[in-house]
């Protein structure tokens, strides 16, 4: 089900949804023309009609315009509530300038940012408006305008002077960053438009006359209070800040003037001590947070259910509001107002994070398309690009807004507050600044921040990762991080190392000189043994290798779950090429393949064992020298050459000599490989210089795209439909499940990204192919590990929903001595679970943590409780310096 918000149908919207192109500022002059002697605002005893508004507006837009403030300027407004304050933001739209308002109450240092940020032209102020603050701090970083001053009479405006277009910017407002540094938001007219117009439709009648203002200039809820009058041709009633008396808003219920506000549900508290009974207000419109059933009840009451409650919602980001819902206290029985629908030409879709539809009742968060979209963030492209993204499905720019939501019964919005603003574990809500500032306390911790775990499902169920803009690896893998270009440090320890480990890489025409020395010195009766296992790598390969004529013995493991498409490969590509081959198998692999699932969560390092130990019983059997393999290099890196990253310098008899001794240690392992096959032979220390290993793809630099072209037309090779796209055998399914399932990450992610950075696949491919889990039969899957003896381990292995504190200190601090200081500070239920050093936070573009690009936490296994014993013996330290590296674990 698409889940799309319509917009709200009702008896007082214009029956069109095409946006009015009367610019605001015109829209004002239409109302001054029919309505000249109307009175447009009142403030401190003094009116103005809308004739003497609007000649004021075209005169101060005349001095803008003749003074070089005109089309694409940015002209600050530093007024209090006034009708000099309308008549400025009126103006600067009309000189086709871009108008800022600024709250002239707010602290300095936040003023002179945002005046620097904003690369304002000009800052427009009066005498009420502190001038004597503007002259002293604020005109040495930008030229500033005293209304007063202006002889208006000197200045008139005209029509061909300036040129406006509905996507230019109106204004710019500037809204709190979580970084602690404001961020201005870019508004067009047409957005503008489209809500005034919406909200003068949708929210007027007949008995609504008087407006009300009395916030902040700097609010975009202010918008709603001035626009929507002044274009209708309504009064609006200006209320001053008294320092030290009662607030606005009381001063406003008092007067009893005012048929419509527009406040926060906040503010509402100050209703409480008032007798609505007489009131002459008809409709109070709330927005910006959060609104309480009892809340809007408790205000219907005092009204005798009499006013109109509205229920608006929309971030700055998409001009005031993009949704409404009128408040019904017989039909709302939620805990909360609902946020309703969508307002003409905008659309709110509730998406998951790979921006897929939730399913009905489903949370997700709410993503919003339409006229009303702002132009993104000023001077902030970085931010812009993560904020406002491109939508495939609907072929449209949305807003990323952060909000949470479901949909009723009714197709309604419910708000359900922010992603970021609590988490919830084990039943308990907790705020995550609050167990940050217990952590932060800790005397050697330099930074830190705290997390839930992202890992609770596996992937294939939830996607809640990031992934690297390079390569494509997920977050899930452990021990993964990102920069702020999303970038992880995989690739970034690749690219510091890059021409090291090229050095490693041969050539085609190196492999030929290679083939040609083992032809000439072979007296047998094949040159090598070619692992086939039916997929695209091994084929391709083959294929190449018969091409440089040599004598071929091509073999297959045969597991017992060779999938039929791939079983018909390999008989399809041998009879094409006219080789020999031969089936391997082992009436134990069945017990290999449990052991292997006990060991590492998969198939594949059994698998490979076996294939291996078989083959190199057969070489010796036949006196043959060479086996060569089919790994990518992706496959190859992860598997052989970790140890590269250790060495700054490229030493290829090392490298031959370390991969070596890692096989021996490899086959000597004690696993059921060793235990139910012949492995006499790896007893022999030279075994690995009688019959030698050589990647294919240590020579043959192809990509993907080349091989599935060449396998089609040379061979006729075709991708098995009985699989998921990693595997030809059916029980490496199983594999990719368990993996999944019980350490939470795809087991081919990693040489699927050494693949991207080594050439062989395109990130979009590495990713696709890691996309099987999806199409993994689980009831297949758990018919094999039926028959292969097998259980799957409890999910308890993975972490769920748990705290991950990550901090940022000199040296490892004691996990106890940690958590104990923060047991002091907070309930026990607080305190992290997982506790992580790293080297510094990951941040986005905008400097704030990346929480999805925190590492994941190394595992633990809940149901193995062993004490820790560190290696002893030369072989064991080995080990364990070969897992470490291969692992990227400590």
């Amino acid at each position: 089900m698409n889940m799309v918000v319509e917009p709200t149908k009702n008896g007082n919207r214009a029956g069109s949804d095409e946006v009015n192109l009367v610019l605001i500022h015109e829209q004002v002059e239409n109302q001054a023309r029919q309505y000249p002697g109307r009175i447009a605002a009142s403030h401190g005893g003094k009116e103005i009609s809308f004739k003497a508004l609007n000649l004021l507006v075209s005169q101060l837009a005349g001095f803008l315009v003749a003074n070089g403030h005109g089309a694409q300027s940015r002209v600050g407004i530093f007024l209090d509530r006034s009708i000099n304050s309308l008549v400025a933001m009126l103006a600067t739209m009309k000189a086709g300038a871009v108008y800022i308002p600024l709250d002239t109450k707010q602290p300095g240092k936040r003023l002179r940012h945002i005046i620097q940020d904003g690369k304002m032209d000009c800052l427009l102020f009066d005498c009420s408006s502190s001038s004597q603050y503007v002259q002293a701090d604020l005109s040495d970083l930008v030229k500033t305008v005293d209304l007063d001053q202006i002889d208006y009479s000197n200045y008139s405006f005209k029509e061909a002077d300036v040129t406006i277009i509905p996507t230019d910017p109106a204004y710019c407002l500037y809204t709190s960053g979580t970084t602690g540094k404001p961020k201005g938001v870019v508004i067009t007219h047409q957005g503008m438009c489209n809500y005034i117009n919406w909200a003068r439709d949708y929210y007027l009648n007949d008995d609504i006359h008087n407006f009300a203002l009395f916030t902040s200039l700097a609010f975009d809820l202010t918008v709603t209070s001035i626009f929507v009058p002044l274009t209708a041709g309504l009064h609006i009633d200006i209320y001053d800040d008294q320092e030290g008396k009662e607030t606005p808003l009381v001063q406003v219920l008092r007067d009893n003037k005012a048929h419509i506000l527009k406040l926060t549900p906040s503010q509402l508290v100050l209703l409480d001590e008032f007798d609505g009974v007489n009131s002459n207000i008809k409709a109070i419109i709330l927005g910006g947070e959060n609104l309480k059933r009892d809340t809007a009840l408790r205000v219907s009451s005092k009204f005798h259910h009499k006013v109109a409650i509205y229920n608006e919602y929309g971030p700055t980001e998409t001009v005031v509001g993009c949704s409404v819902h009128r408040f019904d206290p017989k039909a709302d029985k939620g805990a909360s107002v609902p946020i309703g629908k969508a307002i003409s030409n905008m659309q709110l879709y509730l998406l998951d994070d790979n921006l897929d539809p939730v399913e009905q009742g489903s949370i997700g968060q709410i993503f919003i398309a339409g006229v009303g979209v702002a132009d993104g963030y000023f001077n902030r492209p970085e931010l812009t690009l993560e904020r406002f993204i491109y939508y495939p499905a609907k072929d449209t720019l949305v807003y990323v807004s952060g909000d949470l939501a479901k949909i009723n019964a009714m197709g309604e919005l419910l708000y359900l507050g922010r992603i970021d603003e609590q988490v919830k574990v084990n039943g308990y809500r907790i705020e995550l600044a609050e167990v940050e500032q217990a952590f932060q306390s800790f005397d050697s911790i330099q930074d830190c921040t705290v997390s839930t775990s992202l890992w609770a499902v596996p992937v294939g169920e939830v996607d809640n990762l990031i992934y690297c803009s390079a390569c494509g690896l997920a977050s899930d893998f452990p021990n993964t991080v990102f920069d702020p270009d999303q970038v992880c440090n995989h690739c970034q320890a690749y690219n510091k190392y890059q021409s090291v480990i090229q050095n490693y890489f041969r050539t085609m025409s190196d492999f030929q000189r290679l083939i040609d020395e083992i032809k000439q010195d072979n007296d047998a009766e094949y040159d090598c043994i070619v692992a086939l296992s039916g997929g695209k790598d091994s084929t391709y390969a083959l294929c190449k290798i018969v091409e440089t004529g040599a004598k071929v013995l091509a073999v297959t493991l045969d597991v017992g779950y060779l999938s039929d498409g791939a079983r018909e490969n390999i008989e399809l590509v041998v009879g094409k090429l006219g080789l020999a081959h031969r089936f391997l198998s082992t009436p134990a692999m069945n017990e290999i393949f449990a052991d292997s699932l006990h060991r590492h969560s998969n198939v594949c390092n059994g698998c490979f064992k076996t294939l291996y130990t078989l083959c190199v019983n057969l070489a010796l059997e036949l006196n043959i020298g060479h086996i060569v393999t089919g790994l990518s290099r992706g496959q190859l890196f992860e598997t052989r050459l970790t140890n590269m990253f250790r060495n700054e310098e490229y030493n290829e008899k090392k490298i031959e000599s370390d991969i070596i001794k890692a096989r021996v240690i490899y086959h000597r392992m004690d696993d059921a490989v060793s235990r139910l096959l012949d492995t006499q032979c790896f007893l022999q220390d030279d075994i690995f210089e009688r019959v030698k290993f050589v990647d294919f793809y240590r020579y043959c630099h192809v990509s993907l795209e080349e091989v599935y072209r060449y396998l089609k037309e040379v061979v006729g090779w075709q991708k098995p439909g009985d699989t998921g796209r990693s595997t030809n055998c059916l029980i490496n399914n199983t594999g990719i499940y368990v993996h999944n399932k019980e350490r939470g990450y795809h087991n081919y992610s990693l040489p699927y990204s050494w693949d991207v950075r080594l050439g062989h696949k395109k990130r979009q491919e590495a990713m696709q192919e890691l996309n099987d889990f999806n199409y993994i039969d689980t009831d297949e899957v758990f018919q094999i590990m039926d028959e292969i003896g097998y259980e799957l381990k409890s999910n308890n292995n993975l972490m769920g929903n748990q705290l991950i504190g990550y901090y940022v200190a000199d040296k490892e601090i004691s996990e106890d001595a940690l958590k104990d200081h923060i047991r002091q500070q907070v309930p026990g239920y607080m305190v992290p679970d997982y506790l992580v050093r790293i080297a510094q936070l990951p941040l986005t573009t905008n400097g704030k943590v990346n929480r999805k690009a925190l590492p994941r936490p190394e595992m633990r296994r809940t149901d193995m409780h062993v004490e820790f014993k560190a290696p002893e013996t030369e072989l064991e330290k080995q080990m364990a310096k070969l897992w470490c590296e291969a692992l990227n674990i400590k």
